[in-house]
């Protein structure tokens, strides 16, 4: 095994382990600050919408190393909650712009929310940012959640 693949290896395990950690926790509340998992931009594909600021990916971690159905965060994006219609309206506009076999390129911050990495995300092709664009519908629709309230 090369060097290279053995550190993407490496960072997938280190994933999966902080995923079940946060998500064995009580209530699923992640620890007040954990330690940044991944901070490198890959390719990715969209699974599903959530909800107006969470996505599932499949990323390729290159060297055949992918993880299918990662639930992330997109950073500074901060939709209502889905049990409201402008959460719903924030649904299915993310959904709009992000149809299920979506390429992306997706860049984790290193930071996380919720046992979610928070990442940027671009659409392959095009290059439009899709946080800026999501964020923007929010507060234009008047569907913004606030300001890091997630």
């Amino acid at each position: 095994m090369n060097l290279y693949r053995l550190t993407a290896v490496a960072c997938m395990v280190a994933l999966a382990c902080a995923l079940v950690l946060c998500h064995g926790m009580a209530g699923g509340e992640a620890p007040a600050k954990m330690a940044p998992v991944i901070t490198h931009t890959y390719a990715a594909e969209v699974v599903s919408v959530h909800d107006g600021d969470t996505i599932k990916i499949t990323v390729d971690f290159e060297h055949k190393v992918s993880l299918h159905a990662m639930p992330v965060r997109l950073a500074d994006v901060f939709a209502l909650e889905l049990s409201t219609a402008g959460g719903k309206l924030a649904q299915a506009n993310l959904a709009r712009m992000l149809p299920t076999g979506t390429p992306i390129i997706v860049q984790f911050t290193g930071a996380e929310t919720f046992c979610r990495p928070v990442c940027n995300i671009w659409l392959a092709k095009e290059g439009t940012h899709i946080n800026s664009a999501q964020q923007a519908w929010l507060m234009q629709s008047g569907n913004n959640g606030g300001t890091g309230s997630k």
